[in-house]
């Protein structure tokens, strides 16, 4: 279970306490039916609960603990402030529904690559050949799943882009310049060009 305390949680309006949240909370894990009718009440009126618990940061979560353990405090920070330079720099701020659930498909994957990139730099040397390449092999895949991530991101961004379509009739600009007077105006032949030139 994803314990409230350990969260930040801005949910103005939310009439209980982190203790009494939590509470719900285990009571909900042990299956608790009418905790779950509240829990779900809860989410439907107070959207910004839900975004505690989602599911990519959940993730996250566990990649990081997987990379530099539960006491890696340090590592854990540059990390994090890497993964929020990322998110700047993609441009999460600024995006819709579908591009942040690629931007954080995309800092998972990134996350699992070096995951697995320094796993295989560690013992590197010290496996047999089979596991050099089941190594080499994850990490080939790892590697295909966040070049993919990243690609599908710029096509949706690149479908997203409105198409501009200019309709010069509508838009013409005409000029009017003075015109001599019929008896000073040199002939024009059939083409409208001065015959006289």
């Amino acid at each position: 279970m994803a314990d409230v305390a350990k969260r930040e949680i801005a949910c103005p309006g939310l009439k209980l306490t982190t203790e009494e949240l939590n509470s719900l909370l285990r009571r909900c894990d042990k299956g608790d039916e009418e905790s779950l009718r509240s829990l779900r009440q809860l989410l439907a009126t107070h959207a910004e609960l839900g975004k505690a618990f989602e599911l990519a940061q959940m993730v996250e979560e566990d990649w990081l603990n997987r990379m530099f353990g539960e006491k890696g405090f340090t590592a854990r920070a540059f990390a994090d402030a890497e993964m929020d330079r990322m998110r700047r720099d993609i441009g999460r701020a600024d995006a819709n529904g579908l591009e942040r659930l690629l931007i954080e498909r995309i800092i998972v994957c990134w996350l699992q690559l070096h995951y697995l990139e320094s796993n295989c730099a560690r013992d590197m040397g010290d496996r047999t050949w089979a596991a050099e390449a089941w190594c080499q092999k994850r990490l080939d895949r790892a590697h295909k799943r966040y070049l993919s991530a990243i690609k599908t991101l710029a096509q949706v961004r690149r479908l997203a882009v409105p198409i501009l379509q200019v309709n010069v009739a509508e838009k013409q600009v005409n000029l009017v310049a003075s015109v001599p007077p019929a008896e000073t105006q040199a002939p024009l032949d059939d083409g409208g060009h001065d015959a006289t030139a």
